[in-house]
């Protein structure tokens, strides 16, 4: 049997049971257009389970790049140098739940070491130790030709006033829309991190005396945590039946 379209202000019928144009969200509809494919799947006129798509990556890391090097120097027989320096720098775009929300990720690893040993006498030798990491992260940029929306951006095309109250303009981010019986529609907050970076400064001395040895020196290591993301909710977050 028809099912009659009623006017939600008024209880009546709207007329020829179609909803005018005029009365029908300007923001959805662009977000209708932007962000939810058309149905390619299941049989004529579902509603639901009638769209599937496949990830054009086996994986959401799809390629890295690994870099090593190591040095070793001996400027004479009293004192020689070891440095080591590595590096892992793998890309990612990950699968949103519709294929233009992508999602994509640099993270760029790194770790050094210097070693220094300076022979004072065949009684004392010192060695000083410098060393470090860092993990930085940064999301919704440019991988492999897919560029993630920024939230500022959306909004303002959307026309969705009464959000983002800072102004902020970082990449990434989106307004959170939750549609019973549909995915969310949403991509990852967007921005840098770096979480941890550390660096360690170690010195011992090595003091031979006799049949006995003596060690003494000290060590400093420095901490640094840094998340720069745009926080959940900064473009506004939508719930619809």
């Amino acid at each position: 049997r028809p099912v009659a379209v009623n006017d939600p202000l008024t209880g009546s019928p709207f007329p020829g049971n179609i909803v005018p144009a005029n009365r029908l969200s300007s923001v959805s509809q662009k977000v209708q257009a932007a962000y939810l494919p058309l149905p390619n799947f299941g049989a004529a006129g579902s509603l639901t389970n009638n769209f599937q798509w496949v990830h054009l990556y086996p994986g959401d890391q799809f390629i890295a790049d690994v870099v090593a090097l190591r040095v070793d120097h001996r400027f004479g027989n009293k004192n020689s140098l070891f440095g080591r320096f590595t590096a892992y720098l793998p890309r990612y775009v990950t699968p949103g739940t519709y294929p233009a929300l992508a999602a994509t990720t640099l993270r760029q690893s790194h770790s050094w070491s210097i070693v220094d040993t300076h022979v004072f006498s065949p009684r004392v030798v010192n060695s000083f130790t410098f060393g470090g990491n860092r993990d930085a992260i940064q999301t919704a940029i440019e991988v492999d030709g897919h560029q993630p929306p920024s939230g500022a951006k959306v909004v303002s095309e959307l026309g969705i006033g009464g959000v983002n109250p800072g102004g902020l303009a970082t990449p990434g981010g989106f307004p959170t829309m939750s549609i019973t019986g549909f995915s969310n529609i949403d991509v990852q907050t967007g921005g840098p991190r770096v979480s941890p970076k550390s660096f360690t400064f170690a010195d011992g001395l090595s003091l031979s005396m006799g049949r006995h040895i003596l060690k003494v020196g000290g060590e400093l290591r420095t901490y640094m945590s840094y998340d720069g993301r745009v926080p959940a909710g900064t473009y506004g977050a939508f719930t619809f039946n």
